[in-house]
Formats: C-alpha cells, sequence, structure tokens
C-alpha cells in the first residue's frame, strides 16, 4: 500500500513538473502579421519544445486592447499606432515592412496606377477602364471587412478616410465588393477581367497581375526602403517588465537571421533593411 502511495505521488510530481516546465505565450492581434508570426513562432517551438506559441489572427485594435488587459503577452498591428494606443510603458518594435499590393485580372492591359487615380478608383469617380486606357468596360471594385487591417491601412494611404464627430469613417463607394479574406479576394480578381483589389505582398503569385502604383513595383527592395507608395510596417507590442524569458526570447528569435530568411522566403522585409 505505502508503495502504491509512492508510486501514485512519483506520477503527480512528474505531471506537476511537466506542467511548470511548459510555458505559454500567447500572441494576438493583425491577421496579415498573424499569418507571419506563426511561421516564426512553428519554428521557435521546434527547438524551444518547453515553450508553446498561441497565435490568434482577429484584428490589430483587439490584440491591442487584449495586451493592455493582460490577456495576451504580445499584440501584433500592421499600422503605426495613434496617440490614444500609445503608452510610455509598451514598447513597440518592427519585425518587418509589407506591402500593399493592387492587383488585376492578368488579361487587363492596364498594369499601373497613380495614387490619385486609386483615390478616384475606390471613391467612386473614375469607374470603367477606358478612363485609365483600358478596355471598356465597367470596373469591379473589391476591397476587405471594415475590420480588416488591410483595409484600413489601404484607407490610410490612399486618404479614403474622413472624421465625423471625433470617429474614422470610410469613403469607399458604396458599389465595392466587399470580401473577408486575401484568398477570396485573389480569386475574385482571378476570375474576373473587370475587377480591382489589394493583398498582401506575401500572398501574390502568377495567378494575378500586380500593378505598379506611381510607376513604382512592390519589389522586396522598394518595399524595405519604402520607396513603394503602399508599405506598412507590421509590429510587435509588448510590455518588456511583464516579459518573462520565453517571451524575451522569441522576441530576440524574431530578429534574428533564421527569422530574416523566413521572412524573405515568404516576401517580406527587414526593417534593417530600410532606410
Amino acid at each position: 500500500m505505502l508503495r502504491l502511495c509512492f508510486t501514485t505521488l512519483a506520477v503527480i510530481l512528474s505531471f506537476t513538473s511537466s506542467a511548470v516546465a511548459q510555458q505559454d505565450i500567447h500572441i494576438s492581434g493583425s491577421t496579415s502579421v498573424a499569418e507571419v508570426v506563426e511561421l516564426l513562432a512553428e519554428n521557435f517551438e521546434k527547438h524551444n519544445p518547453d515553450t508553446f506559441i498561441s497565435v490568434q489572427g482577429i484584428n490589430s485594435l483587439s490584440g491591442i486592447t487584449m495586451l493592455k488587459k493582460g490577456v495576451a503577452d504580445i499584440a501584433l498591428s500592421s499600422h503605426y499606432l495613434t496617440q490614444t494606443e500609445q503608452e510610455s510603458t509598451l514598447k513597440v518594435e518592427t519585425m518587418a515592412i509589407d506591402g500593399l499590393v493592387m492587383i488585376a485580372n492578368i488579361k487587363n492591359p492596364v498594369t499601373n496606377l497613380s495614387r490619385r487615380e486609386l483615390f478616384d478608383i475606390y471613391r467612386g469617380n473614375i469607374t470603367n477602364w477606358k478612363q485609365l486606357g483600358g478596355p471598356n468596360r465597367p470596373i469591379a471594385v473589391i476591397t476587405r471587412e471594415p475590420t480588416s487591417d488591410s483595409r484600413n491601412s489601404f484607407e490610410t494611404l490612399i486618404g479614403l478616410i474622413k472624421v465625423i464627430n471625433e470617429h474614422q469613417v470610410s469613403t469607399i463607394t458604396s458599389n465595392a465588393l466587399v470580401v473577408n479574406s486575401s484568398a477570396m479576394m485573389k480569386s475574385l480578381v482571378h476570375h474576373n477581367e473587370q475587377a480591382i483589389g489589394y493583398i498582401s505582398s506575401g500572398a501574390v503569385d502568377h495567378s494575378i497581375n500586380a500593378m505598379t502604383i506611381d510607376h513604382i513595383a512592390s519589389t522586396p527592395n522598394n518595399i524595405a526602403k519604402r520607396d513603394y507608395p503602399l508599405a506598412r510596417p507590421f509590429l510587435l507590442m509588448h510590455y518588456p517588465q511583464q516579459d518573462s524569458k520565453q517571451i524575451t526570447a522569441f522576441l530576440e528569435y524574431t530578429h534574428s537571421a533564421d527569422a530574416k530568411q523566413i521572412l524573405a522566403q515568404y516576401g517580406y522585409q527587414k526593417m534593417a533593411e530600410a532606410k
């Protein structure tokens, strides 16, 4: 009987020891950034089996809120913080620079747009490709859902937001088709010769035409130097005074040569290369 008790106690202690050894890191925020961070987290876990990293892609604002409430250890954002989001104890790190790429059907002869033309297309002022030197066909404008960080970045960069009663309001045409993912937007553009949309540079492939903006291509070098007009940051936010050793180790890893290689493989550039 005594031996059974010792055996049971040993098993309990073994489980307790494992539970203590397992260190969880909770990361939440921008869906665009989350897709990249998840790749880094998987590779980090391979070399740190005692650490489990959960990555939740929702949106930048929710991620920041969860961090401030102590629900998340690290928040993700794809836009520079507003004054109301900033705090003296909050550390913001730029993990990478991304580019929002305007995409059109591969059969569309229009390959370049100015920022002004983009503004007019998404405001509904330009409605036909003929006005841009293309075929006499209506433009099928596609945008993301209102809570999308990609949409927020796009509207901010192009100037499609106005302030009414201290609230930011989108001025995108009501005729725009709203989709809830980059994959859906890319698929619609691929199958519709009249469509135009925008996706992250990391999602660009040969199924669509990546347009130049003001005759500047969304190349890795142009995005890293921020010469490309629609460049945006991928940010990591945390409270250093609250970070565990595992959180610090992961944050350091995101700036490593290994992480840089993974980011480049998926079309994202490290801030160190930017001017």
